[in-house]
């Protein structure tokens, strides 16, 4: 038996057709991967970040955006929808992708944690201005946070509720605990 392939679609076609698509698609050298939808606790602590990020942005040029942006990674040909972008580009030119975020969060669950934490990490470590990548669990108290320093990216692993996150991308600063982050969430 022969193996069928799908043929493989331009970035254009991608583009286009996401704008008129009722479920969101990842975007990878051509093909195309439908996304899943998300937990009570994901979404909690998405929407927890996105609040205190949204509560520094205020009046700066940073813009914070979740869930339904995309990112463009060019060293992997691909669009990626990440759970929350941070990005402090004064210039917005285009309504649905962003290129230079500051920051990237991942909320990770059992169907995207190997992809997130590696695929993807491997793709966006080479956006030259994203400064913090975030990897957050959803069902305990547990944040990977990269941090590019010049030319290296430090890891840091946090797991108490009061650890602090420190992010830095100015014009914002901010220290968010993990308690900031896992508010309201419910854990096992």
């Amino acid at each position: 038996m022969l193996a069928v392939e799908e043929p493989l679609i331009s970035v254009e076609e991608y583009l286009e057709g996401e704008k008129v698509s009722e479920i969101r698609h990842e975007y990878v050298a051509g093909q195309v991967y439908a996304m899943t939808g998300t937990s009570k606790a994901h979404n909690q602590i998405n929407i927890n970040l996105a609040f205190h990020l949204r509560a520094v942005t205020r009046g700066q040029s940073c813009k914070v955006f979740v869930s339904d942006i995309k990112v463009r990674v060019p060293a992997q040909d691909a669009f990626y929808y990440p759970d929350l972008i941070l990005t402090c580009e004064p210039d917005h030119q285009d309504d649905y992708v962003i290129s230079a975020p500051c920051l990237i969060a991942e909320v990770l669950s059992p169907s995207t944690k190997r992809i997130d934490s590696r695929h993807k990490w491997l793709g966006y470590q080479q956006l030259s201005s994203l400064r913090y990548y975030l990897l957050i669990v959803q069902d305990r108290p547990f944040v990977e946070c990269y941090a590019r320093q010049g030319d290296t990216w430090c890891y840091q692993a946090l797991s108490r509720m009061e650890d602090a996150l420190p992010i830095d991308c100015p014009p914002i600063t901010l220290q968010l605990n993990l308690a900031d982050l896992y508010e309201e969430v419910t854990l096992p």
